[in-house]
C-alpha cells in the first residue's frame, strides 16, 4: 500500500513522450497494460497543451496570474457551510496542486494536503456541508452525489501530489497507513459503494427509461459524475495499486454505457436537464480527456454526441449572448454555460472545427457568461485565450436535431437583436425527472423573451397535472379518462402514437433560407398509459412556419377523443393585436 515516490524532481513535468523513468510513457508500457506509466498522468500528460500551460506561466499570462493569486490568496481552511458535497475541497486541492506542478513550490503541495488530511468531518455539522476527502466516509448522503467531488479530488491529489504518497497516515476505518495506500482505499471504498448502491449506478432500476442496452441511464447527471470519478480513479491509480485494473475495467464499461446512451438518443448534441446538462456534458468530456491522456487511446473522444454538441450550443444561444434555450430543471435555466466549453475546445483542439465553433460561442456569450468566471484552475488548464472563433457568414441560420426533437432558426446573426426562435416535439428521454414535459413548446427571443416559458415546471416544484399550461403547448381539459390534462412525466419516446405510425418527435423540417418550417405530432405525449385507449386525441400536430426575419405561423391540427384541448401562450407582457390577426395571452 505504499507507492515509491517518482524520481522526477517536484514540479518538473515531462514535455515530450519518451520512455524512461521521469518521463510520462504512452500506452501499454507498464502496469495494467492500459495506463500510461509515471506520474502526473491527468491531464498533464497531454504535451502540446502542457507546452501552453507552461508558457503561459513563463509569460505570466493573466490566466496563470489569476490562478497564482488564487493560490497566493486562498486558505487551506474551508469553513463550515461554504462547502456542498466536496465542491470547494475539488477546488481547492485541483487548484493547489496544479500551482505545486507548475511551480514545484511545496507550499502549493502543503496547502492542498492540508484540505486533504485535516480531519474536519468531525465537527460537519450536516453531511452535505463537505469536509475533507480522506476522511469522509458518508457515501450515501443525497443517494451518492458526492462522488463527482470526492473522487475526481482524491485522483487528482494522488496524481498531482505523488511525491508525497508515502506520507505516513492514520485513518480510523482505513488500514493502510500511508497517504497513497489510504487514498486508494479511499476511492475504491467510494467506488464499490456506488455500484452497489449509488442513484443511477448502471442496474438501478429508477433508471431504466428503455430496453437494453441502450436503457438511458447514461443520460442521469448522477451517472455522469459516477463515470467522471471511475475514469479518474483509473487513471490517477493505474498499475500502482493491485485494484488498478478492475477499476480501469469498470471505467471503460461505464464510459461505453453512457455514450452508448447519449450518441443513441442525442447524436446532434443536446442534453434534457437544463444547467444540470450543461454539467453532464462537462463531466463526460471531463472523462474522455482523462482517459484519452491517460491511456493514448484517442477512441475516448469520438462521440458524436459530445463532437455535435458544441454547434447545438451556439444554434442555441441567442445573438446577444443572453439567452439560451429553455430546456429543462428549472424555468430560470436561461443562461448560457461557458464551464463545458472550454473543455470541448481542449477536447477537440483550438484550432479544430469543433474547437473553433466553440470558440465562436464563446465569443458570442463572453458578456453573459465569461470563461474567466469559471474557476481560475479549468481556465487555465484548459481554456486558450488565443482561440479564434469562425466567421459567422459560414454558420447555418437553423439546426434541425430529429432525434432530439428540437429545432432552433434565427433570422440572422450580425444583428444583437435578431430574432431567435426554438421548437421542441419529443418524447420523454430523462431518468431524473429534471426534463420539461413540455412537448409541442416554442420560444421566441427578440433582443428579450417575448415568447416563454411562464411556469416552474420541474416535477419536484409542480405535480404533473400543472405543467403544462406553463408551455406554450397544450392541456386537455375536462378529460374523463382518468388522465391528467398535462403531459405526464416519464413519458417515454418509446411508446407509439395512438394510431401506433410513429412515435412522438419532429416529422417535417425545411430551411427555405427565406422561411423555416417545421411540424411534429405529439398525442402520446398525454397518455396515462402506453395504449391508443390511454391517450385524450387520434393525433396533435403542431406546424411552426417561420417567415424570417420575424413572422410566426402556428397551425395546431387536433383530432380530439377526450376531454377539450386548450392551447397556451405566454408572453411576458400583454400582447396587442394588430392588422387583420391577433395574439392573445394564455390560451386560445
Amino acid at each position: 500500500d505504499s507507492p515509491t515516490p517518482t524520481t522526477l524532481p517536484v514540479g518538473t513535468l515531462p514535455t515530450t513522450t519518451t520512455t524512461s523513468s521521469t518521463t510520462t510513457t504512452m500506452a501499454g508500457s507498464v502496469g495494467d497494460g492500459n495506463v500510461i506509466s509515471g506520474h502526473p498522468r491527468i491531464w498533464l500528460s497531454d504535451p502540446a497543451n502542457f507546452a501552453r500551460i507552461k508558457a503561459a506561466v513563463s509569460a505570466n499570462s493573466s490566466q496563470w496570474s489569476k490562478l497564482k493569486t488564487f493560490c497566493d490568496n486562498t486558505s487551506a481552511s474551508i469553513p463550515q457551510g461554504y462547502a456542498y458535497q466536496g465542491d470547494l475541497q475539488l477546488l481547492n486541492i485541483a487548484s493547489f496542486a496544479l500551482c505545486y506542478q507548475m511551480t514545484g513550490n511545496a507550499t502549493y503541495a502543503q496547502k492542498a494536503l492540508s484540505v486533504l488530511t485535516t480531519n474536519d468531518c468531525t465537527s460537519m455539522q450536516t453531511p452535505t456541508y463537505g469536509c475533507s476527502p480522506l476522511y469522509f466516509n458518508l457515501y450515501s448522503t443525497d443517494d451518492g452525489y458526492g462522488v463527482r467531488n470526492y473522487v475526481p479530488a482524491l485522483a487528482l491529489a494522488y496524481d498531482w501530489l505523488y511525491p508525497y504518497m508515502s506520507t505516513a497516515v492514520s485513518v480510523s476505518d482505513l488500514t493502510a497507513k500511508t497517504l497513497g495506500g489510504a487514498m486508494t482505499q479511499r476511492i475504491n471504498a467510494w467506488l464499490n459503494w456506488y455500484a452497489k448502491s449509488g442513484y443511477c449506478r448502471v442496474n438501478d432500476p429508477n433508471c431504466q427509461n428503455f430496453p437494453s442496452p441502450h436503457t438511458g441511464v447514461g443520460i442521469a447527471n448522477y451517472f455522469s459524475g459516477y463515470v467522471l470519478a471511475q475514469s479518474m480513479a483509473a487513471i490517477a491509480v493505474g498499475g500502482d495499486d493491485s485494484t488498478g485494473a478492475s477499476i480501469y475495467s469498470t471505467a471503460n464499461t461505464l464510459f461505453s454505457a453512457g455514450i452508448g446512451d447519449m450518441d443513441t438518443y442525442f447524436p446532434e448534441g443536446h442534453h434534457p436537464e437544463g444547467s444540470y446538462g450543461a454539467g453532464t456534458y462537462e463531466r463526460y468530456l471531463l472523462a474522455a480527456t482523462t482517459l484519452r491522456w491517460g491511456t493514448g487511446k484517442t477512441a475516448y473522444l469520438k462521440s458524436k454526441w459530445m463532437m455535435n454538441y458544441p454547434a447545438f450550443k451556439l444554434a442555441a444561444v441567442t445573438n446577444d449572448g443572453k439567452f439560451y434555450i429553455d430546456d429543462g430543471t428549472w424555468h430560470w435555466d436561461v443562461a448560457p454555460t461557458s464551464n463545458d466549453s472550454i473543455v470541448s475546445g481542449y477536447a477537440y483542439g483550438w484550432t479544430s472545427p469543433i474547437g473553433q465553433t466553440t470558440a465562436t460561442y464563446l465569443g458570442i456569450v463572453s458578456g453573459s457568461a465569461p470563461a474567466s468566471a469559471n474557476d481560475a484552475w479549468r481556465t487555465f488548464l484548459f481554456y486558450d485565450s488565443s482561440a479564434v472563433g469562425m466567421s459567422l457568414t459560414t454558420v447555418a441560420k437553423s439546426l434541425n436535431t430529429p432525434t432530439a426533437g428540437v429545432v432552433l432558426a434565427r433570422s440572422d446573426w450580425t444583428s444583437a437583436t435578431a430574432t431567435w426562435a426554438s421548437l421542441q416535439i419529443a418524447g420523454w428521454t430523462d431518468t431524473e425527472g429534471e426534463q420539461y414535459a413540455n412537448a409541442g413548446q416554442f420560444q421566441i427571443y427578440k433582443g428579450s423573451p417575448l415568447l416563454i416559458n411562464a411556469g416552474f415546471g420541474d416535477r419536484w416544484g409542480a405535480s404533473q397535472q400543472d405543467t403544462a399550461p406553463y408551455y406554450n403547448t397544450f392541456s386537455f381539459e375536462n378529460r374523463t379518462d382518468g388522465g391528467p390534462k398535462g403531459q405526464p412525466w416519464f413519458t417515454t419516446s418509446s411508446c407509439p402514437n395512438p394510431t401506433g405510425s410513429d412515435p412522438i418527435g419532429l416529422k417535417k423540417f425545411n430551411d427555405g433560407n427565406d422561411y423555416v418550417f417545421a411540424s411534429g405530432e405529439f398525442s402520446a405525449a398525454y397518455q396515462k398509459s402506453c395504449s391508443a385507449a390511454g391517450v385524450p386525441a387520434n393525433f396533435v400536430v403542431r406546424n411552426q412556419l417561420y417567415v424570417r426575419p420575424d413572422l410566426f405561423f402556428i397551425y395546431d391540427q387536433v383530432s380530439v377523443k377526450n376531454g377539450t384541448p386548450m392551447e397556451h401562450f405566454h408572453f411576458p407582457t400583454s400582447p396587442v393585436a394588430r392588422r387583420a390577426w391577433s395574439v392573445f395571452p394564455d390560451s386560445m
